[in-house]
């Protein structure tokens, strides 16, 4: 729902290091730097102690027993049903939309505890299992070429009409600057 500007409890995040990378470059100016953050979501639900009752292995799917921990009824949670859990969980979404199955999407939803960053167990010592990457804000401009030029631009990831025309601009204003230049005496 997030693509949707709608908030959620939800973190997307991808299995495609080349689509975690095109987020983390996508509409940046080059005039801050980028992250990739990086996590465990086995680990994570491994580490969950409700869920390691059940002897979850990976990810939850949204209609197991388990994902009801985090995900009332929509009749209970409108009746303020809280979210018993504390701590976030991986969860698989049926794909049943374009963009979810074309990004590789993925989720964590969150319980009571909203940073993950704060979560020491994630983040302490040599076995941490989330890790940010910085990349350079002169780096940019190079990812956003070579990603490019594997096929992956505004209208791959976001398979509708809206982000075509957004690519479509981008590539005509680009052709045109490029064409401009080069007629100058």
């Amino acid at each position: 729902m997030q693509h949707y500007e709608v908030p959620t409890r939800l973190l997307d995040w991808t299995d495609n290091p080349l689509m975690a990378l095109f987020f983390a470059v996508y509409e940046n100016k080059s005039i801050t730097d980028a992250a990739v953050w990086v996590s465990d979501p086995w680990w994570l639900n491994a580490a969950n102690r409700a869920l390691k009752k059940k002897e979850i292995e990976g990810q939850l799917l949204s209609d197991w027993e388990e994902a009801g921990f985090y995900l009332p009824d929509l009749e209970d949670a409108f009746a303020g049903a809280r979210v018993k859990m504390k701590f976030p969980a991986a969860i698989d979404p049926p794909h049943v939309d374009r963009r979810l199955a074309v990004q590789g999407s993925h989720f964590m939803i969150f319980g009571t505890k909203r940073d993950l960053a704060e979560m020491e167990t994630l983040t302490a010592g040599k076995k941490a299992r989330l890790a940010k990457i910085i990349i350079s804000s002169r780096a940019i401009g190079t990812i956003e070429a070579e990603l490019e030029n594997l096929g992956i631009n505004v209208a791959t990831v976001f398979p509708d009409l809206i982000a075509l025309g957004k690519y479509l601009k981008h590539r005509w204003t680009r052709t045109t600057k490029v064409t401009a230049t080069k007629k100058k005496p």
